[in-house]
């Protein structure tokens, strides 16, 4: 009699230590699905002012200095005026392209990788000096393993090939 009330007093907190696993792990779950759906706080479109990158290597941005972060902004030669839209083109043909919201000279444009589905953001602002300032960071986890970067560049690509500088 006293094994068997050992024997069930262990299932007992087995099955307690596996509810407290599952409800670990389902918060977890959830805290990735919501910062995967909110994008960041510090957008341009949020703050006024175009933001450099988290304290992770899964960003890059044109107005960062960190070696890690920092990237060439894109260039466009011509009107600032016609340049946003020029950009909504190559951006809706980059892979991962999602969604794509803006306002006059700024746009912000959701990507979504393809194993895991994760969401990234890319920001654009087009400065009336032939500069276009340019974020994308990941909303969730903390490598990227040069998702962004490697992103950023084809857009530079796609946009060179639409916008005629010499």
């Amino acid at each position: 009699m006293h094994n068997e009330s050992t024997w069930q007093h262990g299932i007992g907190r087995l099955a307690l230590v596996a509810w407290i696993f599952v409800l670990v792990v389902g918060l977890a779950v959830a805290w990735a699905v919501y910062k995967s759906l909110t994008p960041p706080s510090d957008r341009y479109a949020v703050t006024g002012t175009f933001p450099t990158c988290p304290d992770r290597p899964s960003c890059v941005s044109s107005v960062d200095t960190n070696e890690v972060h920092a990237i060439a902004p894109l260039a466009y030669c011509g009107e600032a005026e016609s340049v946003p839209a020029a950009l909504a083109t190559a951006l809706q043909a980059t892979p991962g392209f999602k969604s794509l919201q803006g306002e006059d000279n700024y746009l912000h444009a959701v990507f979504v990788t393809p194993t895991m589905r994760y969401r990234d953001d890319l920001e654009l602002l087009v400065r009336d000096t032939g500069r276009i300032d340019v974020r994308s960071v990941s909303r969730v986890g903390y490598r990227d393993f040069g998702v962004n970067r490697e992103r950023v560049e084809d857009l530079r690509a796609r946009f060179a090939a639409v916008n005629d500088c010499p």
